[in-house]
């Protein structure tokens, strides 16, 4: 016997259908909830245990003596300067502070201010840069100042945080992290200043909100802030691009230095264009952390434009040795610098530079000074002209931080300014001015 299914049937068993595929939906949406929470939640308490992981005085004693083999073994400041004095108090006190039980979070402290002894801003143990004060200031003529929205000085100078004043905090991040010239004592100083590690360390109770104490000269007032998230807060643009001003002017972003697509289609461009006759090269490296200086020598290169050679010490050892594979782990060879620098002088070449233009960046703005090639515009850079870098990564056997350390010294092209610390700009553009307009204006001013 077959059964008639009728409407009314077909109506009820489709709502049937209907009601069992919604409680299917809300079954799985509600077990991807609880797993997305307890992922949450996991991840918060593995933060929390990460930070307040405790080690044995062995654990730490081990790691100390493990760092201090591999800085004295790989970095060549102890071929060019051996032990000073600064370091040697350095390390002394290194080995005292890390003579105990201690958590993660203490014993990375104390190895920043063991590593920032060496001055060199390769150099460093990791931080992880978990929360941020939502502020712009910059330190400014002795005094962290607030900036506006525009980037143009308040007149507002901070004074203490939380009641710390920011002397202390100063005193802390000098401590913590090594500056090479006195632009990264500024950086510094502007940067550090809004971690909330750092703020910790200090002595700034950050457990409630924050209340900055600023000056104008006349009175005082409290401005309240807030953390944000430290993996937004530092974004930097990062492009690889060019492109044309008028008829005779080319401006190249480069944001990161590297040999990649947007690399290969910029110098193919530039190319076409020196062709067509341009006059003028922009290359814009603000907030380039570096990278490889071949994508900057292949910039000049496409413009005609011959730089001269940084000389180098390089060291060698086991930790250069396992990612290189040189046939040696010890002693140095040495290469010296050459300023045979040759212009295009059909070509007007100007490079930006601002605070953080960084290793290879700073290499184009070095070669482009000691070789006359072109003008330098912007702020002058964190990173000296003859620095350290060529980084070999590490970690740290029990507490498991990693870093890095330099393995070469490089020296500008330039001898006779090896010892200059700043590469200081030939026209300087305040932080509430475009350094591309300048340079516009500069370009405009010798077409009159």
């Amino acid at each position: 016997m077959v059964m008639k299914i009728n409407n009314k049937m077909k109506v009820g068993i489709l709502a049937a259908l209907v009601i069992l595929i919604g409680m299917f939906i809300f079954y799985q949406w509600y077990n991807r909830k609880l797993v997305v929470a307890s992922a949450k939640e996991f991840s918060k308490e593995f933060d929390e245990i990460d930070k307040s992981w405790v080690l044995s005085k062995k654990e730490v004693t081990s790691d100390t003596k493990q760092l201090i083999d591999i800085i004295e073994n790989t970095h060549p400041f102890f071929i060019l300067e051996g032990e000073t004095d600064n370091y040697k108090k350095a390390k002394a006190k290194f080995v005292a502070e890390t003579s105990k039980s201690m958590t993660k979070e203490e014993f990375k402290v104390e190895v920043s201010k063991y590593l920032s002894s060496i001055e060199d801003a390769h150099t460093e143990i990791q931080w992880q840069v978990d929360k941020v004060l939502d502020v712009n200031w910059k330190y400014i003529n002795n005094k962290l100042v607030i900036l506006d929205d525009k980037n143009k000085l308040t007149g507002k100078i901070v004074t203490k945080i939380n009641g710390v004043g920011i002397d202390k905090v100063f005193k802390s991040i000098d401590e913590l992290f090594p500056a090479e010239n006195y632009v990264a004592v500024a950086d510094n100083y502007s940067v550090y200043s809004k971690y909330k590690e750092v703020l910790g360390y200090s002595g700034v109770e950050c457990t409630k909100d924050i209340d900055v104490t600023v000056t104008n000269g006349a009175s005082e007032e409290n401005i309240q802030l807030k953390f944000l998230n430290g993996a937004n807060s530092f974004s930097k643009n990062n492009e690889i691009y060019s492109k044309k001003i008028d008829q005779s002017t080319v401006y190249v972003k480069l944001g990161t230095c590297v040999i990649n697509g947007d690399l290969g289609k910029v110098i193919e461009e530039l190319e076409l264009e020196l062709k067509e006759g341009i006059k003028n090269v922009i290359i814009d490296v603000t907030d380039n952390p570096g990278g490889n200086s071949e994508a900057c020598s292949k910039l000049l290169e496409a413009i005609n434009v011959k730089p001269g050679s940084f000389g180098s010490i390089r060291r060698f050892s086991e930790l250069a040795q396992k990612k290189y594979g040189f046939s040696k782990k010890s002693g140095y060879d040495s290469h010296d610098s050459s300023n045979d620098a040759v212009p295009n002088p059909n070509i007007s070449l100007y490079v930006i530079t601002n605070e953080e233009t960084f290793s290879s960046a700073q290499w184009l703005a070095t070669w482009v000074k000691d070789g006359k090639l072109g003008t330098i515009i912007g702020r002058p850079s964190k990173n000296m002209p003859s620095s350290y870098g060529d980084v070999l990564g590490f970690q740290l056997k029990n507490s498991k931080l990693k870093g890095q350390v330099s393995f070469t010294k490089w020296t500008r092209p330039d001898k006779s300014k090896d010892s200059e610390r700043v590469l200081e700009t030939d026209i300087y553009v305040d932080y509430s001015e475009n350094p591309l307009d300048k340079a516009l204006e500069v370009i405009a001013s010798k077409k009159k």
